[in-house]
């Protein structure tokens, strides 16, 4: 067998034990090409899951941020309407109150001009007899 190596350089004689020698130096570059992208492809899922990670935890935070305000906004809500109902509860009894006073005003001047009108007409009985 005669050829020449790799490269073209020298020429080699001998059998297969070159071309195994070949084979082997071949298998030996793929090998350590192999695990260089190997380790490469081991950093970019690294990377990929480390950002992955990153992602979820803000959006876990943003999710508990949210929850947070909008149990903030329920509560701020509930004390609106609480303090609503207080206020109407109150400007009810005050109208309550007005209507009961001027229902006493209007009995005791209907009470006053029914004296007033007795009074006339006995005043004006006593005149005539």
């Amino acid at each position: 067998w005669k050829g020449k190596g790799r490269g073209g350089g020298e020429e080699r004689t001998g059998g297969n034990e070159g071309g195994l020698q070949d084979l082997l130096q071949l298998s030996a570059r793929a090998t350590k090409e192999a695990d260089a992208h190997a380790r490469n492809i081991e950093a970019v899922l690294e990377d990929g899951m480390k950002s992955s990670r990153e992602l979820k935890s803000t959006a876990t935070n943003v999710l508990d941020e949210l929850d947070r305000a909008d149990s903030a906004f329920v509560n701020d809500m509930a004390t609106a309407v609480d303090g609503l109902q207080k206020a109407r509860n109150a400007c009810n009894e005050r109208v309550r109150s007005y209507i009961q006073k001027s229902e006493h005003v209007v009995e005791d001047q209907q009470r006053l001009a029914q004296e007033k009108l007795s009074g006339v007409f006995s005043e004006s009985k006593r005149r005539e007899g």
